[in-house]
This record gives structure tokens, sequence and C-alpha cells, in this order.
């Protein structure tokens, strides 16, 4: 009787390790499993700041305040604050 029980517990075991390895338990990883609504919003306010930062280095003048000054903090911004944030805020599950 013990020899049955020991059969099914291995079973059910190789079933678990098979499902945990593939991710989910139909298989399939969805790209919502590692993105959420966070990731997109961090995403999305880099590449504004991204924008706001190279409009300010196209005015003219080329040494005028918003070129030189503020251009570098916006670009700064998002690619040393935003982008990295994006990538690396993972999902509560």
């Amino acid at each position: 009787m013990s020899k049955i029980v020991k059969t099914v517990n291995v079973k059910n075991q190789n079933k678990q390790t098979q499902s945990a390895k593939s991710g989910t338990a139909a298989g399939k990883v969805t790209f919502k499993d590692f993105w959420g609504v966070k990731n997109i919003i961090f995403l999305v306010v880099g590449i504004i700041s991204l924008i706001i930062g190279f409009y300010l280095m196209s005015v003219p003048p080329w040494d005028s305040d918003a070129a030189l000054n503020y251009s570098p903090l916006f670009l700064l911004a998002a690619y040393l604050i935003f982008f990295p944030v994006s990538i690396l805020i993972k999902n509560k599950k």
C-alpha cells in the first residue's frame, strides 16, 4: 500500500516541477506577468522627459538657459531615473 502512495506522490511532484519550469500552469508566459501599470507609467514619463529635453536643446539660440541648463536635467532624469526604474520595478504576484 505504501508503494502505491509513493508512486502517486512522485507523479504529482513531476507535474509540479514541469509547470514551474514552464512559467505558468498553462505553459505560456505573457508580457503582463513582467510589466505592470507602474512600469508603463515610468516608461511613458521617461519618453516625455526625453522629448522635452531634446526640444529644449533645439531652442535657439544655442547658448540659452533652456539649452544649456534645463535640457540636460530632463535628459539625465529620463536616462538615469525613469528608464531604469521602469525596467527594474517588479510586479507583485
